[in-house]
């Protein structure tokens, strides 16, 4: 019993802050529709140390509740839908994973994914251009790179700091990070890109374009925020 109120005390302080870190504290980089927040990663580390239907509670309650608190318009379900499930897919993504008892696969499985997803990015723009100016283009396929390169260069200190910190812990970070990766890239990139451009009357690939940049920024923060906590909270109980 004592388990189960810990869980719903902790799913409760959960969507409370991931309301502040996604209507309060988030950042827009440029685009009206796209943020950086911590949100995500608190939804992540939910589904991961609570478990599936905590997870989803947490993810489509903090939605909820900040569609109300903080109002931004007409409220669309599909959002807390998204949501509900970025708090479900970590949990079935580190079940399989789990499975697969390697320590060096999710390392080499995350480069190979983050490899694959740049040029995913790069070629949205060439193939689908919303972006119709050469020169924006390359510019965007720079900063694209950059991005990537960035992100993989994070990830590596990011898994160094808790392999010097927490050495007990170390050799779940990258299956961590590699989670993070693709529930960025399902949900946050393409779903809720295709939500964005139905609520907001925005072309969808351009929605997609904006958010592929930014999850090379999402990936590292939500990686390192969901794991810490991890390691945080297990240390704390």
């Amino acid at each position: 019993m004592n388990g189960k109120v810990r869980k719903i005390t902790l799913s409760a302080l959960l969507i409370a802050l991931t309301v502040i870190c996604l209507k309060v504290i988030s950042i827009n980089p440029g685009y009206l529709f796209v943020r950086i927040s911590l949100g995500p990663a608190l939804v992540i580390f939910s589904s991961l140390y609570l478990g599936p239907i905590y997870g989803v509670i947490v993810g489509a309650g903090s939605d909820l509740l900040g569609a109300f608190v903080f109002p931004t318009g007409e409220y669309q379900p599909l959002f807390t839908l998204i949501y509900g499930l970025l708090g479900l897919l970590p949990w079935l993504l580190n079940y399989i994973f789990k499975k697969v008892n390697n320590r060096k696969f999710a390392g080499i499985f995350f480069n190979f994914a983050l490899i694959l997803w740049t040029i995913i990015t790069i070629l949205t723009v060439w193939l689908y251009p919303q972006i119709d100016n050469l020169n924006l283009k390359i510019i965007y396929s720079c900063v694209g790179v950059a991005l990537a390169i960035g992100t993989a260069i994070a990830i590596f200190f990011i898994s160094k700091y808790f392999k010097k910190k927490f050495p007990e812990y170390d050799n779940k970070f990258y299956r961590y990070a590699l989670i993070c990766l693709i529930s960025e890239i399902v949900l946050m990139v393409f779903a809720n890109s295709l939500v964005k451009s139905i609520h907001f009357d925005e072309p969808y690939m351009l929605m997609v374009e904006w958010m592929a940049l930014i999850s090379f920024i999402n990936i590292p923060i939500n990686s390192f925020g969901s794991y810490y906590l991890e390691v945080l909270v297990s240390k704390i109980k």
